[in-house]
């Protein structure tokens, strides 16, 4: 098996957003649930699908409307420090032509973030491979599967690949551009209503492309089978995963923990 690629980049990813990334290879691996169709797919394809945030069951995702682009005069010579530094003259003219222009600038900003959400794409991971609720919405009442992934955050040929815990707000919180622009991304594309907080998910986001992205075969370490999951199916997936090679992954399936009304998974 390959070894995972090492993400070299974390220290930034720190010092940059102020919230740490999540890694798998130090924090555990990563649980996609799927339909057994939609798996298979993607055992086959050896790709994850990125979505766009439109079409994720979430309404509020990487909403616009979170971020304010408030243009006070204290706010406006915040940005302007951000970006002319050290240079009076300059600071003082883009000063006044913000202000002549501050009614303009908020939809301005707010059609360049939207084209910025256009773009990106994100990818749901939870650490729960036995999770009811999980299990069924995403697992298509337990006939699915959930694949467990080691995908580092970052790898050399995806740039502004971020992954991350996403956190879970009861009142919506919102964020002002020009005071928190350090912070805007992770508050942005990870924290949502605490609606949600059944899932624990863990996301990946890829910022300039949504749509199907490859995987190495080796991040793939475990498959956990539904209790209903249809037999032929499950024979389907493991022809493809031995004709293309998939080596070293376990095999487990689902079933009531009869100790509660939980689920455990037990080896397949």
């Amino acid at each position: 098996m390959k070894p995972a690629v090492k993400n070299m980049h974390i220290p930034d990813f720190k010092k940059k957003f102020g919230v740490d990334a999540y890694i798998p290879e130090r924090d555990g691996l990563l649980y996609k649930y799927f339909s057994i169709e939609r798996g298979i797919q993607c055992i086959s394809q050896e790709a994850l699908y990125f979505a766009s945030p439109s079409q994720l069951n979430d309404s509020f995702e990487l909403d616009v409307d979170k971020i304010r682009f408030e243009m006070t005069d204290e706010n406006i010579w915040a940005l302007i420090n951000r970006r002319h530094p050290g240079n009076e003259v300059e600071r003082q003219i883009a000063f006044e032509n913000s202000k002549k222009n501050r009614e303009k600038v908020p939809a301005l900003m707010k059609t360049l973030i939207g084209k910025l959400r256009d773009a990106c794409g994100v990818c749901c991971f939870t650490t729960d491979p036995v999770n009811m609720l999980m299990w069924a919405h995403y697992g298509k009442s337990d006939t699915g599967i959930v694949v467990g992934f080691n995908l580092p955050p970052y790898s050399p040929h995806l740039k502004d690949f971020f992954v991350m815990k996403v956190l879970y707000e009861q009142e919506r919180s919102f964020i002002d551009y020009f005071k928190n622009s350090t912070t805007l991304f992770p508050v942005w594309a990870f924290v949502k209503n605490i609606f949600w907080e059944y899932e624990n998910e863990i996301r990946a986001v890829k910022m300039d492309h949504n749509g199907l992205l490859k995987y190495d075969i080796a991040s793939v370490h475990e498959i956990h089978y539904g209790m209903k999951t249809d037999v032929d199916m499950i024979g389907q997936l493991e022809s493809i995963m031995a004709i293309k090679n998939y080596q070293d992954y376990k095999r487990f399936q689902i079933a009531h923990d009869t100790d509660s009304y939980g689920y455990k998974s037990r080896p397949f």
